[in-house]
């Protein structure tokens, strides 16, 4: 037993030791792992941390080489951009070449940039030296209608002048130039239209453009005047006239042998003008116009200052000189006129335009000098036209004063004897001897009517004469002239409706006027109407109203309305014309007839029925006294 006891006494210490042992190498083990796991944990950390620093300092590495190799592209792609930049600019310099800072493939493709300028530079430098030495002005007109600043050198030198670049195409040409208003007003009107227009409207418009035109400039040596040609052409983008290029030659030294040859085709040029009209009418227009610029200069004389009713009275007087010339086509009279007359409408119209004396004499001595031309080459060329040159044996030659007193004396025995009926033929007879017939005496008028209808896209109209035989007395000739002047006119220009719109009307597409005659107790009364849309009532009371010089009660009657025509500033035309002039209104003509003794007045067709607030037929009514009008 003890053995036993012994023996597992024994047993349970060696259990414990290793027992022991083993708890002991478990506890080193244990705490051997642990370590090895912390120390794993700790190096991990310092490896993360280590690779994260790494990590950033990487990035950042990259960062700044990106940025510096971006920073340089950058930098090169600026550098080509800026000096494409002031190349393009207006006032880049095309001779600088491209800053290159870089061998990389952005300087290889300044460096072929320069090149190809280099090239263009070269070209261009040939060009410009051929600008510079052609013996020709060449300048193109940019679409603000100024120069462009690239122009030959030799434009300065046939205008004497060095401003040039960006100057108005117009005040270069033409402010020195002899040209009449019209002509000035039509090349403007035209280069305006053109420039942004399609490329062929060009074709259809360049007839309007002059080729050829004289100037008086100062040279330094005196007042000197050149002939100039002139070549238009369009400079054309995707269709569309965006420059036009003019080219400009002196040509005063090839023209001086022709001038004269001009001036002989000028001198023909009036001699048929004269004869188409034939010389008696021509002398008639020139002693008529003569009196109404020795008006016109009296006028002028006896108004120190700015006067509607003289300015009026201005107007009217030159309008009627250029509308006589028109009648018979004299063509160089017409402008001298018309820049006249545009002084008259801006004294009317511009209440700061200044009433200048000198300057308004100073035209009238132009207008003068214009028809003097005329009258000077039908004294040189044509005085075996003139009734002195010949003698006709089978007329009677009496001086006016001698027949006009044979007259009276009839005139005075026809009152008071008892052969009355015999001495008035007697009278009839003798004033018919120095009168011409109504319809002859307006002739060169109605002739000129297809010309007007033309000019307003209308049809001529037909003319008809109708009534009691009359005929005017030569003397007074010019007075019908002027009135009709006007009053056909009028009637072509506010009267007669269109084609399209008289036959939507139901009318024929050329207009009627009837001239129609008939005695009357103070002399002879001459009707003129047409079948247009009549006058326009509504506007005439509106007009009238609105200037205070109709009162709202005669507002409503037809007839006082339409009397209100002759009053002074008011005129029914929508727009203005040249056809019919510029607000040139019946009281000028009202006026003019009382001032030689006769009369007008309107008269509507329906009175009954017209309206004021629409259109109404009219006709006018003259009565010409018995000095100027005879029954035949």
């Amino acid at each position: 037993m003890n053995t036993i006891a012994e023996t597992v006494e024994g047993k349970e210490k060696h259990l414990t030791t290793f027992t022991d042992k083993l708890d002991e190498f478990i506890e080193n083990s244990k705490s051997n792992f642990s370590g090895s796991i912390e120390t794993a944990n700790n190096n991990s950390k310092h490896l993360l941390t280590s690779g994260f620093v790494i990590w950033i300092v990487n990035i950042l590495i990259i960062s700044l080489t990106v940025f510096a190799i971006a920073k340089v592209i950058l930098g090169n792609i600026n550098n080509v951009a800026n000096s494409l930049n002031n190349l393009a600019s207006e006032g880049g310099n095309a001779s600088e070449d491209i800053e290159v800072t870089s061998h990389d493939e952005i300087g290889n493709l300044a460096e072929s940039f320069n090149k190809l300028m280099g090239n263009l530079r070269e070209k261009t430098n040939d060009l410009m030296c051929m600008m510079h030495n052609m013996h020709q002005g060449l300048f193109t007109i940019t679409d603000k209608e100024t120069i462009h600043r690239e122009y030959s050198s030799y434009i300065e030198q046939i205008f004497s002048t060095t401003n040039v670049s960006g100057r108005d195409y117009a005040d270069l040409l033409f402010s020195s130039a002899h040209l009449g208003s019209d002509t000035l007003n039509q090349i403007k009107t035209a280069i305006t239209s053109l420039l942004g227009s399609d490329e062929m409207m060009f074709e259809f418009n360049k007839h309007l453009l002059i080729s050829e035109y004289s100037i008086t400039i100062d040279t330094g040596n005196g007042p000197t005047t050149k002939i100039i040609e002139l070549d238009w052409d369009p400079i054309v983008s995707h269709g569309e006239i965006t420059k036009i290029m003019v080219t400009a030659r002196d040509v005063t030294e090839l023209k001086i042998i022709q001038r004269a040859a001009e001036e002989g085709k000028i001198e023909l040029k009036i001699v048929g003008e004269i004869l188409k009209a034939s010389p008696e009418k021509f002398q008639l227009f020139s002693d008529n116009a003569f009196k109404l610029i020795d008006q016109n200069i009296a006028l002028i004389k006896a108004n120190p200052t700015k006067n509607e009713d003289v300015i009026a009275n201005l107007f009217v007087n030159m309008h009627t000189i250029k509308g006589n010339a028109r009648t018979y086509n004299f063509s160089f009279i017409t402008d001298v006129v018309h820049e006249t007359e545009n002084v008259y409408d801006r004294l009317r119209k511009e209440a700061d335009y200044e009433w200048d004396t000198a300057s308004l004499l100073a035209d009238l001595d132009e207008v003068k000098r214009a028809v003097s031309v005329y009258t000077d080459i039908k004294q040189e060329k044509l005085s075996f036209a003139d009734g002195s040159a010949s003698i006709d044996p089978n007329s009677v030659n009496i001086d006016r004063s001698q027949f006009n007193s044979l007259l009276a004396e009839i005139n005075k025995y026809a009152q008071e004897s008892s052969g009355q009926n015999i001495a008035m033929q007697l009278e009839r007879r003798l004033s018919s001897l120095d009168s011409v017939p109504f319809e002859k005496a307006i002739e060169e008028l109605t002739n000129s009517l297809p010309s007007i209808a033309k000019q307003l896209e209308k049809q001529a109209p037909q003319v008809i004469f109708s009534g009691a035989p009359t005929g005017i007395r030569r003397e007074h000739l010019p007075l019908v002239n002027d009135v009709f002047t006007h009053l056909l006119r009028n009637s072509m220009d506010h009267g007669i409706e269109s084609p399209d719109e008289r036959v939507s009307l139901g009318k024929k597409p050329e207009g009627t006027i009837q001239l129609d005659v008939s005695h009357h107790q103070l002399g002879i009364q001459l009707s003129i109407s047409d079948d247009g849309r009549g006058i326009n009532l509504k506007r005439i009371k509106e007009k009238a109203l609105e200037s205070g010089k109709l009162s709202e009660a005669d507002g409503k009657d037809p007839q006082k309305v339409a009397n209100c025509l002759f009053l002074s500033g008011l005129s029914t035309a929508e727009k203005i014309t040249a056809i019919s002039g510029r607000g040139v209104g019946m009281d000028a003509v009202k006026k003019y007839l009382e001032q030689n003794n006769c009369a007008i007045s309107i008269e509507l067709s329906d009175l009954a029925t017209a309206s004021t607030d629409g259109y109404a037929a009219f006709s006018l009514k003259l009565i010409l006294n018995n000095n100027i009008a005879v029954t035949y």
